[in-house]
């Protein structure tokens, strides 16, 4: 990044980052909109740019965007980085939104079916322990289910 007062390409670290944003490149940023799974609408201010890592020839972008996503999120703002340079601010956003959610359902795979503790290397072996993993969560999800709908009708009979 160019640093706007030491007229310089440097590296500078997050907090900084978001700071000289704040104060030499608001005028830059844009507002960027997103549907929520409520189907409410939110905006989020954002700023993008190209940039090299140190030690790292390949060119990436950032894009920093300032906000929570929802109201548990303890960050302020959140910087996303991608190789794509001719991808806009919100096609890395809903990128990003998307691998999230194919990251909980890793982190369920793991926590709740120990996914991470077989190690299979044969195609037929691979392809049974999945349809296993599928039974069983199909099976997890078919159980919560009822038991919300179970707590539903105790709370429209009493």
């Amino acid at each position: 990044m160019s640093h706007p007062i030491k007229r310089t390409k440097c590296c500078v670290k997050p907090d900084e980052l978001v700071t000289l944003i704040k104060t030499h490149y608001w005028h830059k940023t844009k507002s960027i909109k997103f549907k929520t799974a409520d189907g409410s609408e939110v905006s989020y201010r954002t700023y993008s740019f190209k940039a090299k890592l140190k030690d790292c020839d390949v060119p990436i972008k950032f894009v920093v965007i300032f906000g929570k996503w929802n109201k548990d999120d303890d960050y302020n703002y959140h910087i996303l980085i991608t190789n794509n340079l001719r991808a806009s601010a919100k096609m890395v956003i809903t990128s990003y939104l998307l691998r999230w959610g194919i990251e909980q359902c890793f982190r369920e795979l793991k926590d709740t079916f120990y996914f991470d503790h077989y190690q299979l290397r044969h195609i037929a072996k691979i392809e049974r322990y999945w349809n296993l993993v599928r039974l069983s969560s199909r099976r997890s999800l078919s159980r919560r289910m009822d038991s919300c709908l179970l707590d539903q009708t105790k709370l429209v009979l009493v």
